[in-house]
């Protein structure tokens, strides 16, 4: 694989986990969470396992 497909799958990996970050942050506000900020640095440090723990916690997942 050259350096520059490499540069742009790092990349478009690293935009997604941003905008899954920015997206709970946001979620977690607009549900009324004390504190969305939580939320969103378990989903930072956490990857897709603390995603996928915010969405079970959510309540509307059955």
């Amino acid at each position: 694989m050259s350096p520059l497909a490499l540069a742009v799958l790092a990349a478009v990996f690293a935009l997604g986990w941003v905008a899954s970050i920015v997206w709970v942050h946001h979620d977690a506000d607009e549900r009324g969470s004390d504190k969305p900020g939580s939320w969103a640095a378990l989903v930072a440090v956490t990857g897709y396992a603390g995603l996928v723990y915010y969405l079970l916690s959510r309540g509307d997942v059955d």
